[in-house]
């Protein structure tokens, strides 16, 4: 197996973990229970998110610094904080990481035929953005041209008391969603408290600077996020999609989740 990054043809890690491990390992530690479950099937336990063999032993330790960092730095105060939250993305690991991230999504998704309904054009710029990101992660390059990436917290806005929207906050997903109606294709993930996206195709909603990452900005977790419209509708379809995988889960099991989150959520 070749490394999705480099290259190395002497793949000598067995798997990797295409969403980072520190949000799963979150997720166990402030779960009741302290395991994972599936959305499709609400009463199965896992103990760990999707692995597979995708990286070398060296991309992986280069990748899980800008983990370190943006985890200590970034998502454990966002995720114990009570109020607004904000962070300054001053430092080169912010992007890196997102960058890791979106890049690792996509590529999963591509390489495992889970995109269709395509154009030649659109695969074409599908392309381009994965080897625009895999340059910028190699340090073959100094940016990300137009393929940019957001973080948009949503603990705030997700943390409102209805144990299915508190549920959905917990949840972690990849997809790759294109809008015809605004020309616009970018590669969605969820993770606690926020979400990632990085744009493939097309002209993003102007909405989205206030969540880019570049070193002027500074993004907030505010209890009224402007997101914009396709993001909004994403989200639903992901909550609606999530509901529907959860509904055999008991009103019992469902306050205790809410209860449970209110007290750990802090850890």
């Amino acid at each position: 197996m070749i490394c999705k990054l480099c290259g190395n043809p002497n793949m000598d890690k067995p798997e990797s973990h295409i969403v980072s491990k520190f949000f799963f390992d979150w997720l166990k530690r402030t779960s009741p229970t302290g395991f994972l479950r599936e959305p499709q099937n609400s009463n199965k336990r896992l103990q760990d998110g999707l692995k597979l063999e995708f990286l070398c032993s060296n991309c992986e330790k280069v990748m899980g610094k800008w983990e370190k960092s943006f985890s200590e730095k970034i998502f454990k105060p966002l995720s114990n904080c009570n109020a607004t939250f904000s962070f300054k993305c001053d430092d080169e690991y912010i992007l890196k990481f997102g960058v890791s991230i979106v890049w690792r999504a996509l590529e999963y998704n591509y390489g495992m035929n889970l995109i269709s309904d395509m154009t030649e054009e659109e695969l074409n710029d599908m392309q381009k953005a994965l080897e625009t990101w895999k340059d910028y992660l190699l340090d073959n390059s100094q940016g990300i041209g137009k393929n940019h990436v957001y973080i948009i917290p949503v603990k705030q806005f997700l943390d409102n008391g209805q144990p299915i929207s508190i549920a959905y906050n917990r949840s972690v997903g990849i997809d790759f969603k294109v809008f015809d109606d605004q020309y616009w294709g970018f590669v969605f993930v969820k993770v606690p408290n926020m979400i990632i996206i990085g744009d493939v195709i097309g002209d993003p909603d102007s909405n989205m600077k206030k969540y880019q990452i570049y070193k002027q900005n500074t993004i907030k977790d505010e209890v009224l996020p402007i997101i914009p419209e396709v993001v909004v509708r994403v989200i639903n379809n992901s909550i609606a999609h999530f509901e529907k995988g959860a509904e055999n889960i008991s009103q019992h099991q469902i306050e205790k989740i809410r209860y449970t989150y209110n007290k750990t959520s802090n850890k």
